[in-house]
């Protein structure tokens, strides 16, 4: 796996209330959170790099201060389908030993910034802590759960209804409200767009511009805006 970038650490009043706010974290006094910033190491990841991958140690903590993550697995026709996308304050990783753990990988969408938890210091808090690593490991294992039970759901649908259900995933957990709707802010390009849903390129324009046909989307410049969301809910096949 390519090595990461270190990064300068935040000010630590920052990072401190950046983890206060993780909600596996937020019960946590306030020296226990200051010992957690300083053994959680900082470092930049570059779009498209790789955090962890299914030959990495499972027991890893990580929590994602700047940025955006994906987590995605690979079908039997070695497509990547999208799990998860995650924003700031998301704690993520694989603490379980199942198939849905083994099988994941983690990428930065843009330039990201990610704090490790070893192992050891993931014991140490466990030992000091004990319901914040019964929490911890019970909501990182339904987190990758219920992403693949998502993704599971998604590969079934065909391409335009996957691009209409991502795109509803991204509203919700990136999106901004507007005057004219919902706004995605981060400009993604088609190729990235066909990864998260298993397509192909071509595949992402065609779904785009029948999306675009029936009012469920705008796009100007790569920025996408969602008018009426009920309608790209139907595309999705959306309850």
């Amino acid at each position: 796996m390519e090595s990461n970038r270190a990064v300068a650490v935040l000010p630590e009043n920052k990072r401190l209330r950046l983890l206060s706010g993780v909600d596996v974290f937020e019960t946590l006094p306030q020296e226990e959170l200051l010992s957690l910033a300083r053994v959680c190491k900082p470092a930049r990841y570059g779009a498209g790099r790789t955090i962890f991958e299914p030959e990495t140690s499972t027991q890893e903590v990580f929590v994602l201060e700047e940025g955006q993550v994906r987590t995605y697995r690979t079908d039997p026709r070695a497509r990547e389908v999208t799990l998860a996308i995650l924003g700031q304050g998301t704690v993520f990783g694989r603490l379980g030993t199942g198939d849905q753990a083994q099988g994941a990988y983690a990428q930065a969408v843009v330039s990201s910034v990610v704090s490790a938890l070893g192992k050891e210091d993931l014991e140490h808090l466990v030992k000091r802590r004990p319901e914040v690593g019964l929490r911890l490991a019970g909501l990182v294992d339904e987190r990758l759960s219920l992403s693949e039970d998502r993704a599971t759901e998604l590969i079934q649908k065909e391409i335009p209804a996957r691009l209409a259900s991502l795109l509803l995933r991204l509203v919700e957990s990136e999106g901004v409200v507007t005057r004219e709707g919902y706004k995605i802010p981060t400009r993604y390009t088609h190729h990235q767009f066909g990864t998260m849903i298993g397509a192909n390129r071509e595949a992402v324009t065609r779904a785009f511009t029948l999306l675009r046909r029936i009012g469920a989307v705008e796009v100007d410049d790569r920025l996408i805006r969602i008018p009426e969301p009920d309608v790209l809910r139907r595309a999705a096949g959306s309850p």
